[in-house]
């Protein structure tokens, strides 16, 4: 049997998220029903969603659209957002919490899914930006202002008399260079690890904390975690691999999954596995195919965009 095409998805995911809807009514239903009944492959490309939902809530797999519309465990609007079929905002009116203020200027950036860019700045310091990353740049005379909405940057700035300066909704960072660091903004928090130079960082309450090279420390709500050491492994994104030492599978699949459009689920039980490697994050599916020859795991993809990762 053939793959469902991206359309088929997306058509389907555009019924879901049209009956998940508060203000559905009768004839939608059957509207969705003449749909589904038109050809084989959307009544497929409907089951194939029904089924990803109910692994994902461990709902029946015959459940119906207002049941798994009342999913806790994931959300309507994740779960189809997370398919990453073009369903854009404009239709699901996404939106997010915690975000910075946009610049007034046309310095705004932003990587697709799976997308890493390698920027020469006009400092002379070097920026990349990982996948799924959205930020503001401002550098001019006056000021070297980087505001990370969410996402990672790896950045090495160059030492000059203006500051250069890192905004998060949970704080800032401010180094005079030369300094190299890793931000990765997730889940309101903030993660610093510091490789080259000094920092300092100012929590969203007032607090601060002078960071060292080596070493790594969390901006969460207000406040500021103990500092560690920092962990070199981090920045292997930049050359687009994904550094595995000892890591539990669901923590891997996890990381994979930020590179990955759809959605890429690992069995909860996974985390008693651990893996050590080197995987590409631009290949995904050679990395799956890598993890399987490793570990006792199966890779099953329901369709390119939805794939479960289970005990073989």
């Amino acid at each position: 049997m053939s793959r469902l095409s991206r359309d088929q998805i997306a058509q389907a995911a555009d019924w879901m998220a049209r009956l998940w809807s508060e203000d559905a009514t009768d004839a939608d239903e059957q509207a969705c029903q003449r749909w589904r009944q038109a050809s084989a492959e959307n009544e497929r490309a409907w089951q194939c969603l029904q089924q990803a939902q109910a692994r994902f809530d461990g709902l029946p797999a015959g459940a119906g659209a207002r049941v798994l519309g009342r999913s806790r465990q994931l959300s309507r609007r994740k779960f189809l957002s997370l398919v990453g079929l073009g369903l854009g905002a404009g239709v699901l009116g996404l939106g997010g919490t915690g975000h910075l203020p946009r610049s007034a200027g046309d310095n705004h950036l932003a990587t697709a899914t799976g997308e890493i860019r390698h920027l020469f700045l006009s400092d002379g310091s070097e920026l990349n930006i990982n996948t799924a990353t959205e930020l503001d740049l401002d550098i001019d005379a006056r000021q070297r202002l980087i505001r990370l909405q969410q996402g990672q940057i790896m950045l090495s700035a160059n030492q000059a008399q203006t500051p250069f300066r890192i905004l998060t909704a949970e704080g800032s960072l401010e180094t005079a260079g030369p300094a190299r660091l890793d931000l990765y903004r997730s889940e309101q928090q903030t993660r610093i690890e510091l490789y080259q130079g000094s920092a300092r960082l100012i929590s969203a309450s007032g607090s601060s904390l002078a960071l060292s090279p080596g070493q790594s420390t969390r901006l969460i709500g207000t406040s500021i975690a103990a500092p560690v050491a920092a962990n070199a492994d981090t920045s292997a994104w930049t050359e687009g691999r994904l550094v595995a030492e000892q890591m539990p599978v669901d923590r891997f699949i996890h990381e994979l999954a930020r590179y990955r459009s759809g959605i890429l689920r690992a069995d909860p039980a996974l985390n008693q596995l651990k893996v050590s490697g080197v995987f590409s994050v631009r290949d995904t599916d050679r990395a799956l195919d890598q993890l399987s020859r490793i570990l006792p795991v199966s890779i099953t993809y329901l369709t390119p965009f939805l794939v479960n990762v289970s005990h073989a």
